[in-house]
Parts: structure tokens; sequence; C-alpha cells
């Protein structure tokens, strides 16, 4: 007599133990994945510095991150007297260490990988706010960075992936006078 076994997948008999096993290494996989495209992106990506301003959109339940709208200046443009700015669409690139703005016309934004952006004058300089803002996690136990002290400016490091807006990789302040950006040491209190 010849038993005959139904299709139940092998995946499906395992026992609490080891299924919970294979689900850890599921999960184990995907973050080590994630983790190394990410270390791979900051490696092989152009990356530079650009300044930012903080941008709550009153967010309540926001955990311990912060706002950032990046400030990018618009190298092609000379500053406008009284403009208000006008909205548009900008393609993004590192020269030296610092990120910078090309205007785009308005006929190929939809045709390049463009993002939108206001080009305003800002400080003398015609500059390109960008629309979406980004996210940077901070530690629990710092001070919110976004609003530094007077004459001090917040800089984000940047790192330009093909598609979409700038992906932060860590933050820096340019104290007045100074050329320099001094990368934030987060630090919990007492160490």
């Amino acid at each position: 007599m010849t038993r005959i076994r139904l299709g139940v997948p092998r995946l499906a008999r395992l026992t609490g133990g080891r299924a919970g096993l294979v689900v850890a290494l599921l999960q184990g996989g995907l973050l080590v994945g994630l983790g190394g495209v990410m270390l791979a992106e900051r490696a092989l990506l152009p990356r530079g510095w650009v300044r930012s301003a903080g941008y709550d959109p009153e967010l309540p339940i926001r955990g311990r991150y912060i706002s950032l709208q990046l400030l990018v200046p618009a190298v092609q443009l000379a500053p406008a007297s009284g403009s208000e700015g006008t909205d548009g669409a900008v393609q993004l690139r590192v020269q030296g260490n610092r990120l910078e703005a090309i205007v785009v016309p308005e006929d190929q934004a939809a045709s390049t990988k463009a993002i939108p952006a206001r080009i305003e004058p800002v400080d003398g300089t015609m500059v390109a706010k960008l629309t979406e803002p980004v996210a940077v996690f901070i530690p629990e136990a710092v001070a919110d960075p976004s609003r530094p002290a007077g004459g001090e400016e917040l800089w984000v490091e940047v790192s330009l992936v093909p598609e979409g807006p700038p992906r932060p990789i860590q933050l820096g302040i340019r104290r007045p006078g100074q050329a320099r950006i001094e990368p934030l040491q987060f630090q919990r209190p007492g160490t």
C-alpha cells in the first residue's frame, strides 16, 4: 500500500521555534541587505554639504526626527532684487564638496530627473529651496539642532541618489566668519 502525502508545504509544517527562527533570518537578511545598499551609496554616489533651514509642518507625532529644507545655491542665476521667487525645478550636482542647483527650463523639467524647488533670493544669492524636506534622525538625549545659536548655520551632508531628493548623511554647523563646516557629534550628557 502506497501512502499519498497531501500537498502541505514544508515551510507550513514548521513548528513555533523553527518558524520564528526562519522569520528572524529573513528579517535579518533584509536588514543587512538594506544596510549594504546604503553603505554602497555613501561610498559610490557624489556627496556634498548644503545649507538647511528647520522645517516643521506641525507634525505632532514625529519621533526624534527633524525636518530640514535644503537651501541649494542656484549657480547660474544672478540675484534679483525684490524678487519674491518662483516655483520651478532643478538638477543637483556636487562642485568641490558643496551642493549646487542648476535651474531646469519648464519645458525640460518632465523629461529630466529634476527636483521641484522654489527659486528665490536669500542673503544676496539665488537659492533653490527644495520643496520636499529631508528627515534626519537625532538621538533622544540631545537638543534639537535645527535651531542653531546666533549667527550659526546648520548644514547637512547629503548623497545624490539617481532619482528623488538627496539623502542626508550627517549634520554640521558653520560658525560666523568661518568657511569650514564642523560635523556635529551627538553625545549623551555625561559621556
